[in-house]
């Protein structure tokens, strides 16, 4: 797979994932990802995505105002999220409509 931004090749990696929704901010870290070898531009899966979703929504829940975690969900599915880390906004405002 190549990167859509730069055509670079695609592997894959972890990176750190941060999140700023309303008054909180997690940032998650070691998430798996395609990561681009040449600019750095990640992808997620979409497992990954809705486990991403799951930590945020647990975090809103709890009223947590900042938190660092470990991703340590396990996924398998091998499906591209269509969402980079440029797009993060968009992500944002899905977890924006999280109900605690």
């Amino acid at each position: 797979m190549f990167c859509t931004l730069c055509k670079g090749e695609m592997k894959k990696g972890r990176v750190n994932f941060p999140v700023d929704v309303e008054d909180n901010f997690i940032l998650i870290k070691e998430v798996p990802a395609l990561v681009c070898e040449q600019c750095g531009e990640y992808f997620l899966e979409d497992d990954v995505a809705g486990a991403i979703e799951e930590i945020v929504k647990k975090a809103k829940a709890a009223d947590v105002e900042f938190e660092i975690r470990k991703f340590t969900a396990r996924v398998n599915t091998p499906k591209i999220h269509p969402i980079s880390r440029r797009g993060r906004r968009v992500l944002r405002d899905r977890f924006l409509d999280i109900s605690g």
